[in-house]
């Protein structure tokens, strides 16, 4: 997926502003930061699924997040989330990036 590894490249170039984490209704969360230069809400589920958001980004002004969110919502989740970025730091495309293989 494009977005996906966007994303990826986002969180490994150092891109997210995470401004602030809000405990939101029936165990969800708010994630508000900048990613890239751009603002970005979200509104993450318990099982860490972006149920709603915000982006000024083309992709999610043409179409939401009917085809999953964008990647500046999935880079502003993975960073919120410890548990997600270690994951993705341990991932091959992350070891390839940095140049180890």
């Amino acid at each position: 997926d494009g977005e996906l590894a966007a994303a990826r490249v986002l969180i490994a170039q150092n891109k997210i502003e995470l401004f602030d984490r809000q405990d939101g209704p029936n165990l969800t969360r708010v994630i508000i930061g900048n990613v890239d230069s751009k603002p970005v809400e979200i509104l993450v589920d318990p099982e860490d699924r972006i149920k709603r958001g915000k982006c000024l980004c083309g992709h999610f002004k043409q179409v939401g997040l009917r085809n999953g969110p964008c990647r500046h919502m999935i880079a502003l989740r993975w960073s919120a989330s410890a548990q997600g970025l270690k994951a993705f730091q341990q991932s091959g495309f992350y070891n390839r990036l940095i140049g180890r293989t």
